[in-house]
């Protein structure tokens, strides 16, 4: 099976465990921002909208595979807006656009801990904070 390579800007649709739909858009490093709202049908992205619920990194395997197809493509404003936010580290550092620098004493809990979700676990949250929409 030929390797899937999503690129930044392209949307992905992520079956949800109701027969529903949540949307993301491809960023850097492995990371995806989440749209806030799901469809009851496939291939129906939200494109244009600029509301969403999170970001997080995924394992790409899920995209490559072709188990989170590419439904459509998003373009970012800037080159800026396709780097997710700074993430918190274990060892007291922050990782932020490809640089790792140290946490400012006080500021732990102002980053997100740093995850790679697997598609589980990407689902569970979705379906956690995501809003109803059609």
């Amino acid at each position: 099976m030929k390797k899937i390579l999503a690129k930044i800007g392209d949307i992905i649709e992520i079956p949800l465990n109701d027969n529903t739909f949540a949307y993301a858009r491809v960023m850097n490093d492995a990371s995806i921002q989440i749209y806030r709202y799901r469809s009851i049908t496939s291939n129906n992205p939200f494109i244009g909208l600029r509301a969403f619920l999170f970001t997080a990194a995924i394992e790409q395997k899920w995209i490559q595979n072709g188990k989170l197809p590419i439904t459509g493509y998003d373009p970012f404003d800037s080159d800026d807006e396709t780097w997710p936010p700074p993430r918190r580290l274990f060892s007291g550092m922050i990782y932020y656009k490809g640089e790792m620098k140290e946490i400012p004493k006080g500021e732990e809990k102002k980053y997100e801990r740093a995850i790679i979700y697997s598609l589980k676990s990407i689902v569970d949250r979705i379906e956690k904070e995501l809003v109803d929409s059609v």
